[in-house]
């Protein structure tokens, strides 16, 4: 089910919009060799693998780390989240 949640989720706007450029890099500085193609292919997905990787850990152990903290830690968090989502929104509010 995991599996199935992060494929949809590849599928945001936020990853279809890099496959110009990755297919422009990778054209551009390969040419047309397709080994060099391949690999720089291959280690730009292994750098996504490992960048993803080192988060979800990175999250895994923060989250482990809160679960025996108070309830002001979710409020301040909370807060935080809301500021940061008003700072988002301002640009699309008219001034």
């Amino acid at each position: 089910m995991l599996l199935v949640a992060g494929i949809v989720s590849s599928f945001s706007h936020c990853v279809l919009s890099t496959i110009p450029l990755v297919v422009g890099y990778v054209g551009g500085y390969a040419g047309k060799d397709k080994k060099l193609a391949f690999k720089y292919s291959l280690f730009f997905c292994i750098g996504l693998v490992i960048t993803f990787t080192v988060f979800g850990a990175l999250s895994a152990i923060l989250g482990r780390l809160m679960t025996g903290t108070g309830k002001w830690w979710y409020i301040v968090l909370g807060i935080i989240m809301l500021i940061a989502g008003l700072q988002g929104m301002s640009k699309f509010m008219p001034c």
